[in-house]
């Protein structure tokens, strides 16, 4: 096999790839349903918001504490925030939240950025819709793409493999204009 069919037939890691990251938002985007839907409202604890302000860099996440009814404790690891919601977490001591203890994602935000607006946790779950949307369609369009080369690579052979052996003088290209 040639480097051209074998960089071909590579490129499909590329769509790959997109439709696990499409395949891990639409789980995100349920597991915050659920638990927007099925969890117990409390109110949580900010232990920590670390918030990166580097432009190339955009990772911000909120540790949290919830005192769950039997008395016990729940505390959170790093709950990632997206960037543009950690801002208005900036000065909150304590949120209200929904938990679902044992859960694939078990506390969430319910508290609204806004007066009238959606929890944020409402919010991050169409974020991640969105996300899963968009991965979804590169997926889509990039699966395409390579499906074409790779048939028209069998179909009819590496296009660059056609130059070789053919002088300049041959290509309209290589032609220069005369007056």
């Amino acid at each position: 096999m040639n480097s051209t069919r074998w960089v071909a037939r590579a490129l499909w890691l590329a769509p790959a790839f997109l439709t696990f990251i499409c395949g891990q938002q639409v789980w995100a985007a349920y597991t915050l349903g659920q638990t927007l839907q099925q969890g117990t409202p409390a109110v949580a604890e900010v232990t920590e918001l670390h918030q990166e302000n580097r432009v190339d860099v955009t990772y911000d996440y909120m540790k949290l504490r919830v005192e769950l009814p039997d008395g016990g404790t729940l505390r959170t690891g790093k709950m990632s925030v997206p960037h543009t919601l950690a801002p208005l977490l900036e000065d909150k001591k304590r949120l209200k939240v929904f938990m679902r203890p044992g859960a694939a994602q078990e506390v969430v935000i319910r508290e609204k950025a806004r007066s009238g607006g959606p929890p944020l946790g409402a919010t991050q779950q169409r974020l991640a819709v969105v996300n899963a949307a968009m991965s979804g369609g590169a997926a889509l369009l990039f699966g395409l793409g390579v499906f074409w080369w790779n048939r028209y690579l069998r179909r009819r052979g590496d296009p660059a493999s056609e130059r070789a052996g053919r002088r300049d003088e041959d290509y309209s290209a290589g032609q220069t204009a005369r007056e």
